[in-house]
């Protein structure tokens, strides 16, 4: 995944918030996910219209220490959304 590109997010999918769990759905029903707290603020960030690194910097800037471990997280939230077609990723260009 590069750097430069921009998550853009799919129409058809709604988010919902049950006490302390955060889900996705779509649609037409078909697909469910659910997010952990990460994934939950990056899929937030996804509506910014910001690069992957620019969302890595921003969480890193927020959380200061931990700058590693927001880079995997951020990726790995954004691969599993990619690979559910919750999103896709724009070449950055």
């Amino acid at each position: 995944m590069k750097n430069t590109a921009v998550p853009v997010v799919n129409p058809d999918y709604l988010v919902e918030q049950f006490d302390n769990e955060v889900v996705l759905f779509s649609l037409n029903g078909a697909e469910v996910v659910a997010l952990n707290q990460t994934a939950h603020l990056v899929w937030r960030l996804c509506h910014e219209d910001l690069t992957v690194q620019e969302m890595i910097d921003l969480l890193s800037d927020t959380y200061p220490g931990q700058a590693e471990e927001i880079r995997a997280d951020v990726l790995a939230a954004l691969e599993k959304m990619a690979e559910h077609g919750i999103i896709e990723l724009s070449d950055g260009s």
